[in-house]
């Protein structure tokens, strides 16, 4: 898993779009970031790979 997350990222920055979360979800990914020593990996980048799986993993529930 923590592969998994090392490998995620942003795809097509070109796209990219501003997504405003909590300071308190900020604070808590950041922690997360730093914790598991995510050298060059960004907030943004692993929330596009939780936001990216979750729908991957219930596409057969969600129509896009």
């Amino acid at each position: 898993m923590l592969q998994d997350f090392r490998s995620g990222g942003i795809s097509g920055y070109a796209k990219a779009r501003a997504v405003y979360i909590s300071d308190e979800i900020r604070q808590r990914l950041d922690f997360v970031v730093r914790q598991i020593d995510l050298r060059g990996s960004s907030i943004s980048g692993n929330i596009e790979r939780a936001l990216r799986e979750h729908l991957d993993q219930h596409k057969d529930y969600i129509e896009l």
